[in-house]
């Protein structure tokens, strides 16, 4: 393969990262929830997750797809002890959610400070 190719196909496969309403604020909400423990985690929660999510603009399949939902275009990313839920579309990624790993169980059971 030529490099133009490459280059091509490179371009071919580039999709627009977008975060919904929910997406941004449920993402908000697991910093500010990790935040009341350590600003330094609540940083580098914040700064994976939006790495991962833009790295999706590339490689949008690489999640798995969410067990429970079984639909191939809706996927996950396990950033920390978070999922962030996603939707695979032709020409874009969509982030939908964000949200902890253990509230699929019921196991959190810390609560939030007022």
């Amino acid at each position: 393969r030529s490099r133009r190719s490459v280059a091509a196909e490179m371009a071919r496969r580039h999709k627009k990262v977008v975060w919904t309403k929910q997406g941004y604020s449920t993402l908000d909400e697991a910093v500010d929830y990790v935040a009341q423990d350590s600003l330094t985690a609540a940083q580098q929660l914040l700064e994976s997750a939006l790495d991962s999510a833009e790295s999706l603009s590339m490689f949008g399949e690489r999640g798995r797809i969410v067990p429970e939902l079984q639909q191939p275009n809706v996927r996950e990313l396990l950033i920390q002890r978070y999922r962030l839920i996603y939707e695979v579309f032709d020409a874009k990624v969509e982030i939908r959610r964000s949200f902890p790993l253990d509230e699929i169980s019921g196991r959190r059971k810390r609560t939030r400070k007022k």
